[in-house]
C-alpha cells in the first residue's frame, strides 16, 4: 500500500519509466543512455527493456537513434568499476551531438586499476552503441 501511494505521490516528479521522450525530442534534447552490464543494484535487463519502450513509443529504431543512444558496458558495475573499461568522454559526446550534429556510434573507455590510476592510452577502447537490441532466447 505504502508503494502504490509513494508511485501515485511522486511519480509525476521522480518517475523515470516513461518512454514517451516527445517533449524532450522536440525540444532538441539528445541522451546518451549506459550502463554497466555487471551492475549488481540495477540490472541492465531494466535499461535495455526502457530503451526497447522508447523505441516503440517514438517511432522505431532509426527516429529513436536521432536524439537517443544506448550503450552497454561490459564487466563494469554500478560505479563503473571493475574489470570492464570504463566510459571515457561521455560529455563531450553529447557536446558534440548537440552542437555539431555528430551523433555518437561508439563511446571510448579506458581500463584502470584498482587505485584509479589508467593503464595508459594504449588501453583505450571503443564501446559500440546497439541499434535494435536483440531479444533474449528463453530457455527450455
Amino acid at each position: 500500500m505504502l508503494w502504490k501511494q509513494s508511485v501515485e505521490q511522486y511519480g509525476q516528479v521522480i518517475g523515470t519509466d516513461d518512454p514517451n521522450l516527445a517533449p524532450f525530442r522536440d525540444h532538441g534534447g539528445k541522451v546518451i543512455i549506459y550502463h554497466g552490464l555487471a551492475d549488481q543494484l540495477i540490472s541492465a535487463e531494466g535499461s535495455i527493456q526502457y530503451y526497447q519502450r522508447v523505441q516503440q513509443q517514438m517511432g522505431g529504431v532509426k527516429k529513436t537513434a536521432q536524439f537517443a543512444r544506448l550503450f552497454l558496458v561490459p564487466g563494469v558495475d554500478h560505479g563503473f568499476r571493475g574489470a570492464g573499461a570504463t566510459p571515457t568522454g561521455v560529455f563531450e559526446a553529447i557536446v558534440r551531438w548537440v552542437e555539431e550534429g555528430k551523433a555518437p556510434e561508439k563511446l571510448m573507455s579506458e581500463v584502470r586499476d584498482a587505485k584509479g590510476n589508467s593503464f595508459g592510452r594504449d588501453r583505450y577502447f571503443p564501446i559500440r552503441r546497439g541499434g535494435e537490441i536483440p531479444r533474449q532466447r528463453k530457455c527450455q
